[in-house]
């Protein structure tokens, strides 16, 4: 063989490797739930006393230093709750300013990341913000909120092949709500 053949020869079983790696990766999404088909269904964390309008069998719960965090991905593109009761103490709306700036900062410190929005954003006795954002090139909602040494930081990113996830993923993230009489 000659070396033409030889360079041509990898360059298909390359290509070859890739549209396979694709034609898999376009399989597993199929067979990722659908927020679409949510309907009622919420997930419930009984050991962070918070529900969300994700389906319950996607859901991934990994335990860590930092807290729990929640992970559940569908077609429409992947949601993430993380609860962390090891914060600096919140004591005052100006500890929690504080406490958003340096989140602001970080997010805004990788080039991929781009804000369009921000606004105030409240549940039960939590403050904190609200952020719309792109990551990569896909829209991102993450919403913060802390107070003592408790943050939840509940993020939806979308997936822009698949029509209307920024919706979907956006409701769901807003569904978020507290459920347990310690965080209401």
């Amino acid at each position: 063989m000659t070396k033409k053949q030889i360079m041509t020869k990898k360059i298909s079983y390359i290509i070859s490797f890739v549209i396979m790696t694709m034609a898999f990766a376009v399989a597993a999404a199929a067979q990722l739930p659908s927020l679409a088909d949510v309907g009622d269904d919420v997930y419930t964390s009984e050991a962070d006393g918070f529900e969300i309008a994700i389906p319950e069998g996607c859901v991934e719960v990994v335990d860590g230093e930092d807290g729990r965090e929640y992970r559940c991905e569908v077609k429409e593109g992947n949601i993430k709750v993380t609860i962390d009761p090891n914060n600096p103490e919140i004591k005052s709306d100006t500890d929690l300013a504080a406490f958003l700036k340096g989140f602001k900062e970080s997010l805004a410190g990788n080039p991929d990341v781009k804000f369009f929005g921000e606004t105030n954003a409240k549940i039960g006795n939590y403050s904190g913000a609200a952020y719309q954002l792109t990551i990569g090139g896909e829209k991102t909602l993450v919403i913060v909120l802390a107070w003592s040494k408790f943050a939840v930081v509940i993020s939806g990113h979308a997936n822009s092949k698949v029509a209307n996830s920024a919706e979907l993923i956006g409701g769901a993230v807003q569904s978020f709500t507290f459920v347990s009489p310690t965080t209401k």
